[in-house]
């Protein structure tokens, strides 16, 4: 490994841990669904206009922040974003009234897309190479799911151990999770600070920032052409469905089974600890073997996964090891889609408005996904119900991924 290798990884390494600290603030309903239910004083229904309003602000923020990372120096965009992210966090940490949750929402939509997504995605891209992009995009999703993973456990700990009083206490509960909303609010500040003293500013990325949205929205018409580009966006879209399920694994159980609010958050922390397994395991099956082969694979299994959760079955044990599974194959595929790129063909120079305008379609699930949710919670019979449609739809999308996957392999 050459000194060039070194300084390249050792800049992947680094936006993997910008990218492992930022998100899992926003997601703590994977694991903590209930519990932030009680302690808003918010019904499903409500929680999920929150998350609505989050993937507006995704949805509309994709190409400007792709726009954004053509344009402005990389370490300034990452450092904002993550103290910014940090700082709100923090003000979500005192519990405010659920009136303010909108802004909280909007607010962290503006701090961890704008400034931080299309930075992110394209110094990635230029930073991998043909022979190993699906290592790196998969080491890198599954990295910051291991980041996740320990960031977790100690959350967790941080939970428990003040919960575990009472457990069936409503006060006590709400001021476990006020614990683990500091725990990601200081992490991300900190990790802010640590990027703009370590990051180089003068990395690849940079010497490449010259063009301005004028140009960049002239190269969109030509992405717009691009046949294998709707391919990809598709092929996101559908793989990112099937991430939304995993929102809903764990409190599946709780409902499902009556297990405990402490077991509900001990087996949404082990769903996050698949992401490394899926991510790292398939990103090198798919440098080795094709990264769109294995990618079919792994959207069949998941398909299939999906339809056997839905199988009702007395033993939680089983339906764990199903969900885990599912998990993997869900970690695995959002590992490695953003690894085509490399079949584009694109400039580095434009690459992020290209990652934008496929972002504004692939992650359009943060838009539909939570109205599919609260549709169905509206017209469901029982909860268990509600679970099972939704994965069911989910699988359903997921067989339309297969049929892209092979699509951008022929072209």
């Amino acid at each position: 490994m050459d000194r060039y290798d070194i300084k390249r990884y050792f800049q992947v390494l680094l936006l993997i841990l910008a990218g492992g600290v930022i998100y899992p603030m926003l997601y703590l309903r994977e694991g903590y669904q209930l519990v932030i239910l009680s302690s808003f004083d918010l019904t499903i229904n409500e929680l999920n206009q929150l998350y609505i309003w989050l993937g507006v602000f995704f949805v509309l923020g994709y190409i400007p922040s792709g726009c954004l990372a053509d344009r402005f120096t990389t370490k300034k965009l990452l450092v904002v974003s993550l103290v910014c992210t940090g700082l709100i966090g923090i003000i979500y940490a005192q519990i405010p009234p659920k009136e303010y949750l909108t802004y909280i929402y909007i607010g962290w939509g503006i701090s961890t897309l704008l400034c931080f997504w299309g930075a992110f995605i394209k110094t990635v891209k230029i930073l991998s190479r043909d022979h190993d992009s699906a290592r790196i995009f998969g080491t890198l999703d599954g990295v910051q799911g291991l980041i996740g993973g320990v960031l977790g456990i100690t959350a967790f700990f941080i939970f428990s151990s003040i919960v575990k009083v009472d457990p069936d206490s409503i006060e006590l509960t709400t001021k476990g999770f006020s614990g683990v909303v500091y725990l990601y609010s200081f992490v991300c500040i900190s990790v802010g600070i640590l990027l703009a003293i370590f990051l180089d500013k003068d990395n690849k990325l940079d010497q490449d920032r010259s063009v301005d949205f004028a140009d960049n929205l002239k190269f969109l018409k030509i992405i717009l052409r691009n046949k294998r580009v709707w391919y990809l966006s598709i092929i996101i879209m559908t793989g990112y469905t099937g991430y939304w399920t995993t929102f809903y694994y764990a409190s599946y159980t709780q409902e499902v089974y009556n297990l405990s609010p402490i077991t509900t958050a001990f087996i949404g922390n082990l769903i996050i600890w698949m992401r490394p397994v899926g991510g790292i395991t398939f990103g090198i099956l798919a440098d080795k073997y094709g990264k769109e082969k294995i990618l079919r694979i792994i959207f069949i299994l998941f398909t299939a996964s999906l339809v056997l959760i839905t199988q009702l079955t007395p033993w939680v044990s089983v339906k764990l090891i199903i969900i885990l599974f599912a998990s993997v194959m869900t970690y695995a595929i959002k590992g490695l889609y953003w690894s085509l790129l490399d079949d584009l063909q694109i400039p580095n120079a434009y690459i992020g408005i290209a990652i934008g305008f496929i972002s504004f379609i692939g992650y359009l699930p943060d838009l539909y996904a939570p109205i599919i949710a609260n549709t169905i919670v509206s017209f469901s019979p029982s909860p268990i119900t509600s679970y099972n449609s939704f994965f069911l739809i989910s699988a359903i999308i997921s067989i339309i991924g297969i049929g892209y996957i092979q699509k951008i392999r022929k072209q």
